[in-house]
């Protein structure tokens, strides 16, 4: 239901942004809940100055745990975080070898400290529209900071104008590039090693 409120206040900025949330507000929206808890499949690529892209397939339960698999470079590796403990994998998940424990919860409040601190220094918020896989998109961009990190970043987010999705983020930061493409995919299930 949420989803479906923001997405009309979007259409309502674009069309009459008079009686309508900002964009600003609606980027600390998107910035802050993302797609929320729903399980994602998600093909990411990041690239620092001049060296090769890097793309990974992610997968995200929606909640604490997640897996990551190489596309490029082709190397067989793999990372799964289930249930507090992180394994790697040298053969895309076919075999896994435990590495640590994790403390998720510790991280996640972390990091939900460090995003809340960086929603309070999001300006020059821009709303527009853009065809991504051939749906016209509403762009919503903004710039902020991680100040712990004294970086600063320019998000870009497409959203699909029916359902409200996330379709894709780019991230960019002083040489740095990180782009995500995701989907819905609600009957997701991570491997459990040992089981």
């Amino acid at each position: 239901m949420t989803r479906i409120v923001w997405i009309a206040s979007l259409l309502c900025v674009l069309a009459t942004p008079v009686f309508a949330e900002t964009c600003h507000e609606i980027f600390v929206r998107l910035f802050d809940k993302g797609n929320g808890n729903m399980p994602t499949k998600s093909i990411a690529v990041q690239q620092t100055g001049k060296a090769k892209p890097t793309r990974n397939y992610h997968y995200h339960s929606g909640r604490d745990d997640w897996m990551s698999v190489a596309i490029e470079p082709d190397n067989g590796w793999a990372t799964l975080v289930v249930a507090d403990v992180m394994y790697s994998s040298k053969d895309k998940g076919k075999t896994w070898k435990k590495v640590r424990k994790v403390d998720t919860q510790s991280h996640k409040a972390a990091g939900e400290k460090t995003k809340k601190d960086a929603l309070t220094t999001v300006k020059n918020a821009v709303c527009g529209k853009e065809v991504l896989n051939k749906v016209e998109h509403i762009t919503v961009e903004a710039d902020f900071e991680y100040r712990q990190y004294k970086s600063s970043y320019h998000q870009k987010y497409w959203v699909h104008p029916k359902s409200g999705w996330i379709s894709k983020s780019h991230m960019q930061s002083n040489g740095f590039s990180a782009i995500q493409t995701m989907e819905p995919m609600p009957d997701l299930k991570l491997p459990k090693p040992g089981k």
